[in-house]
């Protein structure tokens, strides 16, 4: 690409920036070169911003630009310290980080394609499904594009929706019915100013006993559309509704999913009706058996797949709050992997000990990272299949000895390269998880974890599993020779003996060590 192209896009970009936080021309350069100082710390976040991309771009260019980037990002450089000690506290300046629960659609960022390709079909009644494994945003995209943010931002006439928000974990146990019945009492709680279709919807699920069907939803469906309306059904864990119960058998599931396919799509009420559901993993790996030649019931669903932020989602993410130097978000993407709610906790950590010193060092914010995170890996865990666990356990074990000072009694090294030769569908779509990473791309071998976070708790989980489950390789007959699979089993018998003598967290992170020195002063960076 032609360097004088890419430095018209930048001039381009710097003309925007300055317009969107009000500063001419001359005053925006002006702070790039720290020449003029600026109070407001929305100003200083996207100018900041700027900075680093921009120097990222020159530096590629090489020769005289990457001396101008240096110049950049070190014109950029905040003294963390002294930037929050100006800051007053009060409630608008509270931790911008979000920890445990879904992000408010105003701190949302990122998945814009996501966002447009959802609304994209919302806009012409289409049906979407949302599916990553857990702390990847789902709950939090959901939210985002039922907010008056999402709408105004595409440009569309929110007040002809009727939005239901809904998570199936709140029909207990779940049956079709007890769905159709929280669908229709939310929709009628929206419906304030309608109050006409609201004593509909009160006669009827009055009249039916609270059990209802899906021709019941179509008879109020017409109802919305007479009035130039349509449902935005937004349908949280969707799982459930693809796991029988004591009340929920497999055929009453088959006829639930028939039944929904054929109102979003053969109805004439389709018209009326659009859907987004998540899930854990994609529709067609859940839910019942298809009958012969039966077709698809989720077959009307357009796949979203979530993925691990990219590098400028991350940077959104931080300048959120954090001063970031190129450094500190190195260290962040190796601990994180770009894991959504991993950089959320990341950022919710730093972000405390940037404002009132709450970690002494570097220690003490890795310690409590990893206790923020276990619960998080736990319920990653159960989502791969028994396969892709031993798998992962023996990625992380071949890559052990890089992170302990004493040298391991075993080797798998080469179980490593045998996976990569027999199980690249399973690598595949751990990879596609942003899981784990190829480290030799052309030959397809040498995979490790994306991120060293979960890599340790790989192996603490591994310490603790029972090595005859993992020894019975009949289950997987591809996976490894018997002379691996003892391998393993030896391996796992010496990991349960001598849990005290496995690297801790710490050491699996000391190479981040000094990459937080613009957190930690140096004599908080403990060495190891």
């Amino acid at each position: 690409m032609p360097s004088e192209w890419v430095l018209q896009v930048v001039d381009k970009v710097s003309e925007y920036v300055a317009e969107r936080v009000g500063l001419s021309l001359e005053d925006f350069a002006a702070v790039l070169r720290r020449e003029k100082k600026v109070e407001d710390s929305g100003v200083v976040e996207e100018v900041g911003y700027f900075a680093t991309v921009t120097a990222q771009v020159l530096r590629r260019l090489g020769g005289e630009y990457g001396k101008v980037a240096e110049e950049l990002e070190r014109n950029s450089k905040v003294d963390s310290q002294k930037y929050f000690s100006t800051q007053q506290l009060h409630p608008e300046n509270t931790n911008p980080f979000t920890v445990g629960q879904p992000v408010l659609p105003e701190k949302f960022v990122g998945r814009t394609s996501e966002i447009d390709t959802a609304f994209e079909r919302i806009k012409y009644r289409g049906h979407t499904a949302i599916y990553a494994p857990p702390g990847m945003g789902k709950t939090s995209l959901l939210k985002y594009l039922a907010s008056s943010q999402a709408w105004k931002k595409q440009k569309l006439d929110l007040s002809k929706a009727v939005i239901v928000f809904l998570s199936c974990y709140s029909i207990t146990p779940f049956t079709p019915s007890g769905f159709w019945v929280k669908v229709l009492t939310v929709m009628r709680d929206k419906l304030d100013g309608e109050p006409e279709l609201q004593a509909e919807i009160e006669i009827l699920l009055e009249e039916r006993k609270n059990i209802l069907e899906v021709k019941d939803i179509r008879y109020i469906l017409r109802m919305l559309g007479e009035r130039e309306k349509f449902l935005m059904l937004l349908v949280d864990d969707y799982d459930l509704a693809l796991q029988s119960n004591d009340q929920y058998t497999e055929t009453d599931m088959l006829t639930f999913l028939s039944g929904s396919r054929n109102l979003a799509v053969h109805s004439p009420e389709a018209q009326y009706i659009t859907t987004v559901v998540t899930t854990l993993r994609g529709l067609d790996e859940l839910g019942p058996r298809l009958p012969r030649g039966g077709s698809p019931w989720y077959n009307h669903y357009l796949y979203i797949d979530l993925k691990p932020f990219t590098e400028t989602e991350v940077d959104k993410l931080l300048a959120l709050g954090i001063p970031i130097t190129s450094e500190l978000k190195e260290a962040i993407q190796k601990l994180t992997g770009g894991h959504p709610a991993l950089l959320q906790i990341a950022g919710y950590l730093l972000y405390k000990h940037l404002k009132v010193g709450e970690f002494s060092n570097y220690e003490e914010l890795i310690v409590n990272f990893e206790s923020e995170t276990r619960e998080l890996f736990q319920r990653t865990w159960y989502q791969y299949n028994e396969k892709q666990q031993i798998m992962l356990i023996l990625i992380a074990l071949s890559a052990l000895k890089n992170h302990s000072r004493k040298k391991m009694p075993f080797d798998l090294s080469d179980i490593n390269r045998t996976l990569a030769q027999k199980e690249k569908f399973e690598l595949a779509d751990l990879e596609e998880r942003g899981v784990i990473v190829c480290e030799d791309k052309e030959k397809k071998q040498d995979y490790s974890f994306s991120l060293l976070a979960m890599e340790h708790w790989v192996i603490q989980e591994a310490s603790s599993t029972d090595e005859v489950s993992i020894k019975n390789r009949k289950k997987f007959p591809n996976l490894m020779n018997r002379r691996q699979a003892e391998k393993l089993s030896q391996a796992i018998k010496w990991l349960r003996k001598h849990q005290e003598e496995l690297p801790t967290f710490l050491e699996y992170t000391s190479s981040l060590a000094k990459l937080f020195s613009s957190v930690f002063k140096p004599s908080q960076i403990i060495d190891e």
